[in-house]
C-alpha cells in the first residue's frame, strides 16, 4: 500500500496486508482501518504526522 502526496514521490506505508476488502480513513486518529475478511482480522496503519 502506498501513498502519494502532490509533488511527492510514492511512499510505501505498509505491506502484507493480504486480501484486503476495503479500507477506511480514520481522521481523528489519522490511520487507516483496512477489514481483512479471509483471517477475520483489522489491521491499523498509523499515518504519523
Amino acid at each position: 500500500m502506498s501513498r502519494i502526496r502532490p509533488g511527492q514521490k510514492a511512499e510505501i506505508i505498509a505491506s502484507g496486508i493480504p486480501s484486503a476488502a476495503s479500507m477506511t480513513y480514520d481522521s481523528k486518529r489519522n490511520r487507516l482501518v483496512i477489514p481483512m475478511n479471509d483471517w477475520n482480522a483489522i489491521t491499523i496503519v498509523e499515518l504519523g504526522k
